[in-house]
């Protein structure tokens, strides 16, 4: 369960989605500036990284995308239900690893 208010991932199906949910994750934590998300980071980001994940074109580095959930205030719980969705979308991508996840039907 998200705590309260944070957007919920378990309805993202493919990375636009996920892209719009990390937009709604940045929003959620106040919109901070990209500078802001790299200090919170602890440079572990940099701005051009956050600006490339926000922008959506294929799915984040799975340390950039932690990195960037942890500096928006995600955690607990609520950072494994985001882990999960990120490695059901690396599954759908990945030849030969969907039939082996949970939650995951390969395409076509």
């Amino acid at each position: 369960m998200p705590a309260f208010g944070q957007p919920d991932p378990m309805q993202v199906s493919c990375t636009a989605e996920l892209v719009a949910a990390l937009k709604a994750v940045h929003v959620w934590c106040g919109a901070p500036s990209l500078r802001e998300l790299e200090r919170r980071s602890n440079m572990v980001l940099r701005r051009s990284s956050i600006s490339d994940m926000l922008r959506g074109e294929s799915l984040p580095d799975y340390e950039r995308y932690v990195a960037f959930l942890r500096a928006c205030g995600v955690g607990g719980a609520n950072l494994e239900t985001w882990v999960f969705i990120w490695r059901h979308l690396k599954a759908l991508e990945t030849p030969g690893t969907a039939p082996w996840m949970p939650r995951v039907t390969a395409s076509k």
